[in-house]
């Protein structure tokens, strides 16, 4: 089994390592699960510096992003209070 590595912010210490499908995606609600809130996935982009989001199909499934899960850290994108 594949995992990818998870936090709650950039300066989070605490990782989670969460479970990847057979087909290398990843489910939501296995996001959900550990950080609740959780509406999604983006991770820093290496070549320009910014934030970049995991695309998400409507059935709830992370799809892996161009050129694979990598070794990277994932920051869980957290629904705001009251939106």
């Amino acid at each position: 089994m594949s995992f990818i590595t998870v936090v709650a912010s950039l300066d989070d210490k605490e990782a989670v390592e969460v479970p990847l499908e057979k087909d290398d995606t990843l489910l939501l609600s296995n996001i959900k699960a550990q950080f609740p809130g959780a509406i999604g996935l983006r991770f820093p982009n290496q070549e320009t510096g910014v934030m970049r989001a995991v695309r998400i199909a409507e059935s709830g499934v992370l799809e892996p992003p161009e050129g694979g899960w990598g070794s990277r850290f994932y920051v869980a994108v957290i629904k705001a209070a009251g939106v």
